[in-house]
């Protein structure tokens, strides 16, 4: 349906989201039970309509890892952040999905990366990362990010700040403030959205009773977040 109306107006921007949406979701379910080429066709169909969302790169690079071409992983994933060397999230899913496929290697990379394109790393980056691993049971991974977030700078408690999968919006007043939650707003970003979505997805599949993402894919090891 959305293919049609984008027939009819190439610029319909809500059909344009839907279709996206969509392709991502095939390719998910697609890679879930193994049909990796299949997986990097819908990513691939995807970026024709929306070229810059940097998590389709990152997807196509989760393919890759699956399929033992952590090479080609990277170019997908330099191409993510060069849509926005200065975006986080993009970084943050990067480093993950190397995680989830045991590349630890392939994770300093993208950190290295993102320390030079990105300026230095907040305390908050590497403690999410953190969370990430402890969450797969990877448990020196993640006490190496609690000390790196040791030696980070915090983030200023003034004006806003943002974290890998939600913004920090703080009002500014005059008064003190009485109460922490009241002056300040969380609101999930848009990466962080789709990567609740995918984890969820990851973890119990949908209402069809689908297998996890990638519990199927020769070569790749199980998602265990």
């Amino acid at each position: 349906m959305w293919k049609k109306v984008l027939e009819l107006d190439p610029n319909h921007l809500e059909a344009q989201e839907r279709l996206v949406e969509l392709l991502h979701q095939e390719g998910d379910r697609l890679g879930r039970f193994g049909d990796l080429d299949g997986a990097l066709k819908s990513y691939r169909e995807a970026l024709t309509y929306t070229p810059g969302e940097s998590y389709l790169y990152i997807s196509l690079a989760e393919c890759y890892f699956c399929k033992n071409d952590p090479d080609t992983a990277r170019r997908e994933m330099a191409q993510a952040f060069a849509l926005n060397p200065a975006d986080l999230d993009t970084y943050h899913m990067a480093v993950d999905a190397c995680h989830v496929a045991n590349r630890p290697d392939d994770a300093e990379w993208v950190i290295t990366q993102a320390t030079e394109l990105a300026a230095r790393l907040p305390a908050a980056f590497y403690l999410d990362l953190a969370n990430c691993c402890f969450r797969r049971r990877q448990t020196e991974q993640g006490n190496d990010y609690v000390r790196r977030a040791d030696r980070s700078p915090r983030a200023m408690p003034t004006t806003w700040w943002t974290s890998p999968s939600f913004t920090l919006t703080v009002k500014t007043t005059a008064r003190p403030l009485s109460t922490f939650s009241r002056h300040c707003v969380w609101t999930l970003s848009r990466l962080g959205q789709l990567a609740c979505r995918r984890q969820l997805r990851r973890r119990f599949g949908n209402a069809r009773g689908q297998a996890p993402l990638a519990a199927s894919a020769p070569n790749c090891p199980p998602d265990r977040r």
